[in-house]
């Protein structure tokens, strides 16, 4: 029971980033974009960026939110957002070199962003919430999110994509080791 209660109140299911995803061709690759994800990632280098891919095939809309764990030496963390792809025109004014055939909108938190403290109902971690959007993706491709540190800054943080709830029955098995995993990352 207390599996399946757990189950239920995950709204996104977690993920860990794979090692080294610092490339275009390294993306971590986001299997249902519309599903809602939590990917526990860490920028452990100086100017790392954090690469993940999608593959948009009907008319989606696109919610991404950047946290960063309410932890000591993360006061400073504020990563901003790069979504690339070919159904947006505009530039990057943080990001070099784009993927062929690509536009890309910027996500750079503003005054407001990561001074309100939200608490995973999951976790019961607590965190800074970062730039939140959502975005209309009506041309069909790879797309990309990048992560990026603010200068010389490193640390954890949490990019949820997606908001259609799919609580399954399947959910309850990674639950239990999930949690276990997120708190020794966060609280160790």
């Amino acid at each position: 029971v207390l599996l399946l209660s757990w189950a239920m109140m995950l709204s996104h299911t977690p993920v860990f980033e794979k090692d080294r995803t610092n490339t275009y061709d390294t993306a971590q690759m986001i299997s249902d974009p519309a599903q809602p994800w939590a990917i526990f990632g860490e920028i452990d280098r100086l100017h790392e960026l954090d690469h993940y891919t999608f593959i948009a095939k009907d008319d989606i809309e696109l919610r991404v939110q950047l946290l960063v764990p309410k932890k000591k030496g993360l006061e400073n963390f504020k990563p901003s957002l790069v979504l690339i792809g070919p159904g947006f025109s505009g530039e990057s004014t943080i990001i070099g070199e784009l993927p062929p055939v690509s536009g890309a909108i910027d996500l750079i938190p503003d005054d407001d962003d990561y001074k309100t403290l939200m608490t995973d109902k999951f976790t019961f971690t607590k965190y800074w919430k970062g730039p939140t959007d959502t975005i209309g993706i009506s041309e069909e491709g790879r797309y990309y999110i990048v992560v990026i540190p603010n200068e010389d800054e490193m640390g954890d943080y949490v990019l949820r994509i997606g908001e259609k709830e799919d609580i399954a029955y399947s959910k309850v098995f990674g639950a239990f080791f999930s949690w276990f995993r997120i708190q020794w990352m966060y609280w160790s």
